[in-house]
């Protein structure tokens, strides 16, 4: 047999080429498949690393706290020391600056408490009257809250309408069918 019979790029007696056999290739590794970015970090190296930056995060949490606690306890002895100097006018003006930036906020609470109670009563009026007595002990904001989330069991279950009536058509009567009288 020559050796241009079993060669698979030479066109064989019918024409067609031969597809090449790939199943002698071997099957790319591992390594050339993923990329660099993706290779695999040993577990120690993970929780080393994890560790140290869980580490450095509780430290500045810590630190910001203290921070915090400092800011607010400087403050504190500043208004401790104007009071002992008897710079009341100096306080007076600081509480007064204070109160002028909870004022508005005051105010909208009690718009929004006053119109939570106005819903609230709106609401309590299609509640039975076993649930009403315990919600209206609760805060309005929470009576709201239960009555949102448990609508579907308070909202009255409507029968569907089975009445086919007289000509099979729900509740309609096309052709009143009338018999007549019997004179005997």
């Amino acid at each position: 047999m020559p050796p241009e019979a079993n060669d698979p790029q030479k066109p064989d007696a019918g024409g067609e080429t031969p597809q090449p056999d790939h199943t002698d290739a071997a099957p790319p590794s591992s390594a050339e498949t993923q990329k660099p970015e993706e290779q695999a970090v040993p577990y120690d190296r993970f929780k080393k690393v994890n560790d140290a930056k869980n580490a450095l995060e509780k430290r500045i949490a810590d630190l910001e706290k203290a921070a915090n606690e400092r800011t607010q306890a400087e403050a504190e002895a500043q208004r401790k020391a104007d009071e002992e100097k008897g710079e009341f006018k100096k306080l007076y003006e600081t509480s007064q600056a204070e109160l002028a930036k909870l004022k508005p906020a005051a105010q909208r609470a009690a718009e929004y408490e006053k119109a939570f109670a106005g819903m609230l009563a709106a609401r309590l009026e299609r509640v039975p009257d076993h649930i009403k007595t315990l919600l209206e002990t609760m805060d309005p904001l929470a009576a709201l809250t239960w009555l949102d989330s448990n609508a579907d069991a308070l909202s009255p279950r409507i029968a569907p309408d089975t009445d086919a009536g007289r000509t099979g058509e729900r509740g309609t009567q096309k052709n009143k069918v009338t018999l007549p009288k019997k004179s005997w």
